[in-house]
């Protein structure tokens, strides 16, 4: 990277005696330079040596093409960087490499690296490394290492090799640091436009989609690799612009990541954070506003569709967070002067119908996730609407709300609106689903029960997420009931009578769904029998215990292992799982046991219940752990997979 330079020249009054300031090669000034550089140590090591190794690809004509990582882990300790660019000779190994404050780059308006400090950030951590330099069939490695507190460098051997040009930079870790090397690596290689080859330790690059992007911008919901609400993102090193310096109207999950050439900015010696002077400031607050007035013209440009300011409410709603945009977040008036009034509907307490006794509705708070159904109230007065229309209404909003049930529709939110304006309403809020007069008829009884009609004793489950017993049970007619995937269940009040006790109908409905049944009706204790036998539906309780009869008969040593042990697959991944499956019996059996589906955690339940004895299983993980004790003491995510599996085999062999 090109290096900006203070080229002023002082003007003199007169002949003074003069000396030139210099710098102290000792230990002391090495070690500010190295030790004392860095507030992440870690961090600096990993993206100094890596942007070099970019570097060299780039000088090479090679920016395509990935370099090398090892990240450590428990087997092997150590970290190592290996390019495929430019390599150094022993006279630049020596005039360019080991001298503080030299580079090769300072010139060049592609790299990253300039400042001739990266090449001696390992120091920062350890008194030695080595650095291998691969040139012209050559492989020289030297040894750079401290002494009294200031570093030296020595070749070490010097052979021929067939390896491709290059530089090798490789130093052990302290025990206990391989972690924080894994998740300081994932955050350095996030916006490396080319990801390096890993060995080591394995980290997964994660490939977060922006909501929005533009001419070298991205905006993010909440999810940015970057790691504050604007970022700059130059020569694949991210830096977190200082939020005191630059103003923007990101919302409270927005993040902008900006992209500018290599030397735009001036970063800090330490590149852990940009210098902000007045040109600095001036340049990115200019992108930053570049970036927002575009931002909010593709979403003004994205509303083309939307018919109704409702409709443009809703698909702003996915904007809230991500910019401040006055519009943004807006509510419609439940009530405007002259042009139309909204009246809640709401089905509470049984199906009971209540108009506007929602005592918060004041306006309509747009969502992306809720459907908005407008009855037109074609009635003089609203509050005296005549009990046959409530009866229709309410009848009409119920079916509406069973079938988005049943075509997994979103839910819908209802209201009557009194209109006096319809075409300023239709604006505003759409045309109205129907008018109040032309719902059709209820069906007679249709909520159970009534004059002139026949009593039914059928109440279908529903406990999703409702709270009051009474709420859970819909009363429906007999000719109504589906038998398909139905089953039936005594019902005592709000409550199930389950094999002699009462219980609380949500856990009895968990239980039918267990075993496959989609519809649970309830009947009355007093015409159980009778009722279960006229509908044609099979009682639930002897179903499941004939169900798990069966089950503790059948089930086989794998299916009896995970009820009893759990499978805790997530201590081995599936590549390892496929690698050890057929070198030993024991590797066969925890691969099949940590296979195989955990059936309903409703079956253990009902094995209890029904006072059933389930034959004692074997825990294969134990097992394995024990024939093989070395790979049960290892993190397996960090080790080797090919020395875990040569220790198996060897222990087999014995």
């Amino acid at each position: 990277m090109k290096i900006t330079e203070d080229q002023r020249v002082a003007e003199r009054s007169g002949t003074f005696q003069e000396q030139g300031f210099r710098i102290a090669a000792n230990a002391g000034a090495f070690e500010i330079l190295s030790s004392k550089l860095y507030t992440d140590v870690i961090t600096a090591i990993i993206r100094e040596l890596s942007t070099n190794a970019a570097d060299a690809h780039t000088m090479a004509g090679r920016e395509d093409m990935p370099f090398d990582v090892h990240l450590p882990n428990s087997m092997n300790p150590y970290f190592s960087i290996r390019d495929y660019g430019v390599s150094l000779s022993e006279e630049q190994i020596i005039n360019v490499y080991t001298v503080y404050f030299e580079s090769l780059n300072r010139e060049s308006e592609v790299t990253t690296g300039g400042f001739g400090l990266g090449s001696k950030s390992p120091f920062a951590y350890t008194d030695m490394f080595a650095v291998t330099a691969y040139l012209n069939g050559r492989a020289r490695t030297y040894s750079a290492f401290k002494e009294n507190g200031e570093p030296r460098i020595a070749l070490l051997t010097d052979e021929p090799t067939e390896e491709a040009d290059g530089i090798e930079v490789r130093m052990d870790i302290k025990p206990g640091d391989e972690w924080e090397f894994k998740t300081k690596a994932e955050k350095v290689y996030r916006f490396f436009r080319v990801k390096p080859n890993l060995t080591g330790a394995v980290i997964e690059f994660p490939d977060p989609k922006p909501a929005m992007t533009g001419d070298g911008w991205e905006i993010y919901n909440g999810d940015a690799q970057a790691a504050g609400k604007v970022s700059v993102v130059m020569g694949n090193v991210c830096y977190r612009a200082d939020r005191g310096k630059f103003t923007h109207k990101l919302g409270r999950e927005g993040e902008l990541v900006l992209h500018v050439p290599v030397g735009e900015c001036q970063p800090a010696i330490s590149r852990e954070e940009l210098q902000y002077n007045d040109v600095t400031v001036a340049y990115l607050q200019a992108r930053i506003n570049d970036a927002q007035d575009a931002a909010i013209k593709e979403i003004q440009d994205s509303l083309g569709h939307c018919d109704t300011l409702l409709e443009k409410l809703i698909a702003l709603k996915q904007f809230t967070n991500l910019l401040e945009i006055p519009v943004v977040g807006k509510a419609v008036p439940a009530e405007r002067k002259d042009t139309y009034k909204l009246l809640k509907l709401e089905l509470r307490r049984g199906d009971k119908l209540f108009v506007g006794y929602d005592r918060f509705n004041d306006s309509l708070r747009p969502s992306a996730t809720t459907r908005y159904v407008f009855v037109e109230a074609d009635v003089e007065d609203t509050g005296k609407i005549r009990q046959k229309l409530k009866n229709n209404l309410r009848h009409w909003i119920r079916t509406q709300r069973d079938a988005d049930r049943q075509a997994g529709r979103q839910s819908a939110v209802y209201y009557l609106a009194v209109i006096e304006k319809p075409q300023r309403f239709a604006k505003i809020l759409g045309k109205p689903a129907i008018k109040l007069t032309e719902i059709p008829d209820a069906p007679r009884n249709h909520n159970g029960g009534g004059a002139g009609g026949t009593r039914t004793f059928v109440k279908e489950l529903n406990c999703g997420y409702r709270d009051r017993l009474s709420e859970k049970w819909k009363s429906i007619d007999s000719d109504d009931v589906v038998t398909d995937k139905a089953i039936a269940v005594k019902r005592k009040g709000y409550k199930v009578v389950w094999n002699g006790y009462e219980q609380d109908p949500s856990q009895v409905e968990r239980i039918a769904n267990s075993l496959g049944y989609d519809t649970v009706y309830g009947l009355p204790c007093n015409r159980y029998e009778k009722l279960r036998e006229e509908l044609d539906l099979p009682d639930l309780e002897t179903q499941a215990r004939s169900h798990m009869e069966t089950f503790v008969k059948t089930a086989d040593d794998f299916t009896r292992a995970v009820m009893e042990h759990g499978n805790h697959r997530g201590d081995y991944d599936g590549a390892f799982l496929q690698a050890i499956d057929g070198l030993s019996d024991t590797c066969s059996n925890l691969v099949r046991f940590l296979n195989t589906e955990n059936p309903p955690r409703e079956w253990s339940q009902l094995i209890s219940q029904f006072g059933l004895d389930m034959p004692a299983s074997v825990n294969y993980t134990d097992v394995f752990k024990t024939t093989y004790p070395l790979v049960a003491s290892i993190n397996l995510r960090y080790a080797e997979l090919d020395d875990v599996l040569e220790y198996i085999v060897l222990k087999e062999t014995k």
